[in-house]
């Protein structure tokens, strides 16, 4: 295979867990385009477009985290009104993160409008 051709990458991933030793694999897709001598990974969205490509698996190191959605389950959760709040927090990290804030209000008071 001609790794300076555009080729699919897939980072097989798994996660160990500490407290109940429980194992998941997940998988994170990418489109692999060869710029010059540097490699971009671009993530895929979907499988029309690269389904014709040559594939690589690569093999990631296992990481370690502190508990696991199974050992989660039985713990009791936030309430809907935290959750929501939790999620809204989230949303607007995320917008802030991709530069897609909206613009500060603007504010027309003065000096002479403080009490």
């Amino acid at each position: 295979m001609d790794l300076t051709e555009p080729h699919i990458v897939c980072h097989l991933n798994e996660q160990r867990c500490m407290y109940c030793n429980a194992s998941q694999q997940y998988s994170h897709v990418y489109l692999c385009e060869t710029i010059g001598r540097v490699k971009k990974l671009k993530p895929l969205t979907s499988p029309s477009e690269a389904a014709h490509l040559p594939a690589i698996l690569t093999e990631m190191p296992a990481k370690q985290v502190p508990f696991c959605h199974l050992c989660l389950a039985g713990r009791p959760m936030l309430s809907a009104e935290a959750h929501t709040r939790w999620q809204q927090t989230i949303a607007r990290k995320r917008i802030e993160a991709t530069g897609n804030a909206p613009a500060p209000a603007k504010f027309s008071a003065t000096i002479d409008d403080l009490d």
